[in-house]
């Protein structure tokens, strides 16, 4: 069951109700709703994983932190089951091929280092 909450923080997030227990809910592919107003009154909505980098894709909220919990319409839970299936399949992937990426470039040898630095230090012009 899609659920839509409103943090104290003021951010929605909508997602798959997994659990509900005297603490708190547990949503399944969290996703927040970003609103963006252009040349009218009415808002353009986009959502956006909740915790990019997150490692399960359940998440627990605290009653402590949640105003309020209400059903989606249901061209928006057709919205957002088509969001997670995009997510899952393409911005996950390409967030992982990032991330892989960077840590593969950043991996640099102790005598690159030592070049590097050596590199970088100032030097006294020499006078023949």
């Amino acid at each position: 069951m899609i659920k839509i909450i409103k943090l104290i923080s003021g951010v929605e997030v909508a997602g798959e109700l997994t659990k509900e227990d005297e603490y708190g809910i547990i949503l399944k592919y969290p996703l927040q709703l970003n609103y963006k107003y252009y040349m009218s009154s009415y808002p353009s909505v986009n959502l956006s994983k909740y915790m990019m980098f997150a490692g399960d894709d359940e998440i627990h909220f605290p009653y402590a932190t949640i105003i309020n919990m209400v059903d989606p319409r249901s061209a928006f839970e057709e919205y957002y089951v088509k969001a997670v299936a995009e997510t899952k399949s393409e911005l996950d992937i390409m967030i992982d091929r990032q991330l892989t990426d960077m840590v593969e470039s950043t991996v640099i040898t102790k005598d690159e280092m030592l070049a590097a630095l050596l590199e970088a230090m100032p030097t006294p012009d020499l006078v023949n």
